[in-house]
């Protein structure tokens, strides 16, 4: 369950620091307290919920033929996911999680209320770059690439990797 090799990712080291925040509305208080700690440390955050009330800005209702975050995405240097119960089943996470990554946008998982292992969003799987816990400094860390592992919702144990077994497409297998 390790993320992919994160080497050629942006990192939010730069001057622009603006993140995108992919979560569900359930999870507006925990978002609230992140967005705020984030922003004392000099980062933009924007974030539009899912599975809640759509929003009625008039700017987001023109983006008919893509989804209403892709220009908050394109914006930022990083995008945070908010794993929590019932994340997974989301498909307009995974969907910004996929766009996030043709964009080379680092991808941050942070467990919030309960999340589990379980929550993670099947294109987080493949892409995420890093998965801490919230509140933590480790989310700062994640954010600016120094830290490039996943941890459990314990916020201390790192998830173990997995033996997958690998295979290419018509070249000889390695002996």
């Amino acid at each position: 369950m390790l993320p992919p090799s994160t080497t050629g990712r942006v990192t939010v080291s730069g001057e622009s620091k603006n993140l995108f925040v992919s979560h569900s509305y359930l999870d507006d208080a925990v978002l609230q307290g992140l967005k705020a700690a984030l922003e004392k440390a000099g980062y933009i955050v924007e974030a539009l919920p899912h599975d809640g009330p759509k929003p009625k800005d008039t700017a987001v209702a023109s983006f008919t033929n893509e989804m209403p975050s892709a220009p908050c995405i394109d914006r930022a240097e990083a995008l945070i996911v908010l794993v929590s119960p019932g994340l997974r089943t989301m498909s307009e996470v995974n969907s910004e999680v996929e766009y996030a990554e043709r964009r080379g946008k680092r991808i941050v998982g942070v467990y919030v209320r309960g999340g589990r292992e379980t929550d993670l969003p099947a294109n987080f799987q493949k892409y995420g770059d890093a998965l801490v816990s919230w509140p933590s400094t480790r989310v700062m860390e994640a954010l600016d690439g120094t830290l490039n592992i996943w941890l459990r919702p314990d916020g201390e144990t790192p998830v173990s990797e997995r033996d997958i077994e690998r295979f290419t497409c018509g070249e000889p297998v390695p002996e």
